[in-house]
């Protein structure tokens, strides 16, 4: 598994040839297509960026991480010259991609509803990561994919 900080390198090196052109800002939107389209796939094939699969869900069927789709919707990308951000607004975003362990506050139990109707009691519960954001090796060879590409295109005019 490639690290966060090597793959962080790896993108670094690209980029300080690209930052030798000094229109940078439609490489960043091609950038920004080419991760969220990547993430988008992560939800419809239920793994996360390294090809591992997501852990299956316990108490409902269906598409993990995909009952209203609402997280799948929100990842969206901001761009400036000189960079790209892929991300959600959406607050639990982060329990999803890292997992968590959720405890109560203030009663002795957690309460939620379960299958036919029934209330679940616990008193806590973890929740699996599941991650659909990531750099690994091949969003990686995506992003180089992308930048090669753009170096071509700036150099043939089609930019």
């Amino acid at each position: 598994m490639l690290s966060l900080e090597q793959g962080q390198q790896e993108i670094q090196n690209l980029m300080d040839t690209v930052m030798l052109y000094q229109h940078r800002k439609p490489l960043f939107e091609r950038l920004g297509r080419t991760v969220l389209t990547d993430a988008r796939l992560n939800f419809r094939r239920q793994h996360a960026p390294d090809g591992t699969p997501w852990a299956p869900l316990k108490i409902r069927t269906g598409q993990i991480l995909s009952d209203t789709g609402r997280l799948r919707n929100s990842l969206s990308y901001k761009t400036g010259n000189d960079e790209v951000a892929v991300g959600t607004n959406v607050k639990y975003a982060a329990v999803q991609n890292f997992g968590a362990t959720i405890r109560p506050k203030k009663a002795k139990m957690l309460a939620f509803p379960g299958k036919n109707g029934k209330t679940i009691f616990a008193k806590k519960v973890v929740i699996p990561a599941r991650p659909f954001l990531g750099i690994e090796q091949r969003q990686i060879n995506l992003v180089q994919q992308t930048i090669e590409q753009w170096v071509k295109d700036v150099a043939n005019r089609n930019v």
